[in-house]
């Protein structure tokens, strides 16, 4: 399904988080920002940092980050300096080792 992402004039200021670096998460992010195919509409904050790590090997460290971003993503949307929250993919798994006692992203936003 396509959607004309330019009907929603009140999403203006969208927060991404990278998702684990680990992973495709940073990747898929920059290519999406330089795809031209965002609303020009929007204003998108990237949450989270780019770590130099090793690719398909997540670790606690880049788990902790991935939940460091989420973390900031909620303080923003609640302070309302985001109007939406984008997230990258993480490591569930490693994700929980790593302290995050939520089974996703969804159930961390619930």
């Amino acid at each position: 399904m396509v959607r004309n992402f330019e009907s929603c004039a009140t999403l203006k200021r969208i927060g991404i988080t990278l998702g684990d670096c680990a992973g495709i998460g940073p990747e898929i992010v920059d290519l999406a920002l330089k795809s031209g195919r965002l609303p020009d509409s929007a204003e998108y904050k990237i949450i989270g940092e780019d770590h130099d790590c090793s690719l398909g090997i997540p670790t606690i460290e880049t788990s902790r980050a991935a939940a460091t971003a989420l973390e900031e993503a909620v303080t923003l949307a609640r302070r309302g300096e985001l109007d939406a929250v984008v997230t990258g993919p993480v490591h569930k798994a490693r994700m929980y080792e790593a302290g995050f006692k939520f089974t996703g992203q969804t159930e961390f936003f619930a």
